[in-house]
C-alpha cells in the first residue's frame, strides 16, 4: 500500500464491506490497501448478478477457501463464518434452492465451487411452514396447438382458486414486465382478477408523488423554481398560477423563492396581498421546520416526516390519489438508504435522474387492489414480499452475454 493508503487505513478501526461477491480485482485491491486485518467482508456468490459490470465472484470465493473456520477462542484474527440458517423461506424452497445451486455451482471450472457449507439450512419454525413443494414445469413448443405458458399458468391458478386458495396468496414473477400483458389476458379468460401495473404505470407520474418530489427538492434547495412553484400551487398552500405570475412580474430578479421572500418582507396591506402574505408565511414556517428536521437525517426519515407532519396523505386521498403510493415512495427512500447513509441531497438527485428515464424504466406503481386478486410482478419488485404460491414464469430466455464483448475497463 502507498503512504496515502496507509494514512487512510489509519483512520478506521474496522472496514465493513457488504455484497463482496460483486467486487472486481481493482476494488478488491483498493479495499486491501485501506485495511489490514480489520476488514470484514460479507457476500453470497449465489447473488452475484453484476458480471456485466465487471464483478468477479471468484475473488470472494478465494477468500472463503483461504480462511479457516472462525474460532473465537483460538486467537486467530482471520476466519470465515457461514450464515447458513434461513429463517424466512419454507423447507420446500430451501431444499430446492440447494439442489439447483449444487448443480449450477459445480467445481468443474475450478472458479466458484459450491461446498457443503454453502448449503442453506431451513430454520423457519415448523408451525409457519406451509408444507408446499417446489416444482419445475416444462412446456414443449413442438407445435402451434400446444398450450402457451401464460395459458398454462392461468389454468393452474384458476384450479388453485377453485380449490379454495385466496387469489392474494398467488403471484406470477417475471424477469421483465414486458411479458406481463399476455399473463394478464390469460388470467382474464378465466375471469381471474389480477393486479398488474402497466409498463407505463410509473410511480413517479402520479400527482401525489410529484408533490412529494417537489417537497423533497424544495427542502434540499428552495431556489429550484419548478419545484417551489409545485409546492406553492399544491393544496398545501393554494397559491394560484395568476398569483405566481403577478409575483414574478413584480419581482423578476433571482429565484421564485427570493421573489416570495421580497414580497413577504414588503409592507403591503391591501386585501389580496394580506391573503397571499398569510400563505407565504405558512410556507416559510413549514420550510424552516422541515429543513431544520432534515439536517443529518437519512432521506427515508425525511419522507416519513412529510407523511406524518403534513396533510399530504389526506390531500392525496381527497383528490383521488393513493396513500399506498405515498408509502411506496417512502419504501423507495428506505431501500435507497438501506445499506449506508446517503442523505437528502443524494436521494433528490437519484429521484430526479429516475424521473428523466423512460416510464417503463422507472419504479412501477404497485397498486393494492381493494378486491382479492392475483399479483403479477417483476422479480425485482417482489423483494421483501412473501406469497404461498409463486409462479416464476417467462424464464426461457437467452442469457445476456454482453459482458463478454464489452470494452476493457482497466489494465
Amino acid at each position: 500500500p502507498s503512504r496515502f493508503a496507509a494514512s487512510v487505513a489509519a483512520k478506521f478501526d474496522a472496514v465493513f464491506i457488504d455484497e463482496y461477491q460483486d467486487t472486481n480485482a481493482l476494488q478488491d485491491a483498493i479495499f486491501a490497501a485501506v485495511s489490514s486485518s480489520n476488514r470484514f467482508m460479507v457476500g453470497d456468490i449465489k447473488q452475484s448478478i453484476y458480471g456485466f459490470r465487471g464483478a468477479m465472484p471468484g475473488i470472494f470465493s478465494e477468500y472463503r477457501n483461504r480462511y479457516p473456520d472462525y474460532d473465537g477462542g483460538s486467537g486467530c484474527r482471520q476466519g470465515k463464518i457461514f450464515l447458513s440458517e434461513n429463517f424466512r423461506s419454507d423447507k420446500g424452497v430451501v431444499d430446492f434452492s440447494n439442489r439447483i445451486f449444487a448443480r449450477l455451482f459445480n467445481n468443474n471450472s475450478g472458479r466458484v465451487p459450491y461446498m457443503p457449507d454453502d448449503a442453506l439450512v431451513c430454520s423457519r419454525p415448523p408451525e409457519r411452514d406451509a408444507g408446499l413443494s417446489t416444482q419445475l414445469l416444462f412446456l414443449e413448443k413442438s407445435d402451434e396447438n400446444c398450450m402457451s405458458e401464460a395459458d398454462y399458468v392461468a389454468s393452474r391458478i384458476n384450479s388453485l382458486i377453485l380449490n379454495g386458495v385466496q387469489p392474494s396468496d398467488i403471484v406470477i414473477l417475471l424477469r421483465s414486465m414486458s411479458a406481463s400483458e399476455k399473463f394478464r389476458k390469460a388470467l382474464s379468460s378465466y375471469d381471474v382478477r389480477c393486479d398488474c401495473p402497466g409498463r407505463e404505470d410509473s410511480l413517479l407520474s402520479y400527482p401525489e408523488i410529484l408533490l412529494m418530489i417537489c417537497m423533497v427538492n424544495v427542502i434540499d434547495n428552495p431556489c429550484r423554481d419548478i419545484y417551489t412553484a409545485g409546492v406553492l400551487k399544491s393544496p398545501l398552500f393554494d397559491v394560484s398560477t395568476g398569483e405566481l405570475i403577478t409575483l414574478r412580474r413584480e419581482y423578476p430578479k433571482g429565484s421564485l423563492y427570493s421573489a416570495l421572500k421580497e414580497f413577504y418582507a414588503s409592507d403591503r396591506r391591501d386585501e389580496q396581498s394580506i391573503d397571499l402574505m398569510e400563505r407565504a408565511g405558512k410556507f416559510f414556517r413549514w420550510l424552516e421546520q422541515a429543513r431544520r428536521y432534515s439536517e443529518m437525517k437519512p432521506s427515508d426519515k425525511i419522507v416519513r416526516y412529510l407523511m406524518t407532519e403534513t396533510p399530504v396523505i389526506a390531500i392525496a386521498v381527497k383528490n383521488g390519489g393513493s396513500a399506498e403510493r405515498i408509502r411506496q415512495f417512502y419504501e423507495l427512500a428506505r431501500k435507497y438508504e438501506a445499506y449506508f447513509y446517503h442523505g437528502l441531497h443524494s436521494f433528490v438527485r437519484y429521484i430526479n435522474q429516475l424521473s428523466e428515464r423512460k416510464p417503463s424504466e422507472q419504479p412501477q406503481a404497485l397498486t393494492r387492489s381493494e378486491t382479492s386478486s392475483v399479483r403479477i410482478m417483476s422479480i425485482h419488485q417482489s423483494k421483501g414480499s412473501e406469497f404461498s404460491y409463486v409462479f416464476l414464469a417467462d424464464t426461457s430466455r437467452r442469457f445476456n452475454n454482453a459482458d463478454r464483448t464489452g470494452k476493457l475497463l482497466y489494465e
